[in-house]
């Protein structure tokens, strides 16, 4: 069952300075695509912001649909009962191949980081 569509904008990150407090102070996990950085917060709200540049396409519906796809990963991925009480920037630096092997190499990408996450 998803969230619904208001309980899902409190899960997001949307200022600015959120995402440049949790650049900046946060934790950061790499891979060869895509920069994981997370943040301890005093609450027990797991919030996501999702970072997709111009550099990696210059196609908004490419760029849109790799959100998506992050978006939808994590919702399924029960990473918020792994990391409890963090924010979570995920910051895509690039990605070429977007079809159905795409999306399932992105994904296993995100789930690499995840689990190295988890063990810190």
């Amino acid at each position: 069952m998803s969230p619904t569509p208001k309980k899902q904008k409190t899960r997001r990150l949307t200022r600015t300075s959120d995402f440049r407090r949790v650049y900046q102070k946060g934790t950061l996990f790499r891979s060869p695509n895509i920069r994981l950085y997370i943040q301890q917060t005093p609450t027990d709200a797991v919030r996501l912001g999702v970072v997709v540049s111009k550099r990696v396409s210059k196609h908004a519906v490419t760029r849109n649909r790799i959100r998506r796809i992050v978006k939808e990963w994590f919702l399924r991925s029960g990473t918020e009962a792994h990391l409890p009480g963090r924010d979570i920037v995920i910051s895509v630096q690039s990605f070429t191949a977007i079809g159905a092997a795409g999306s399932k190499a992105l994904r296993a990408e995100l789930q690499g980081l995840n689990t190295e996450a988890s063990e810190k």
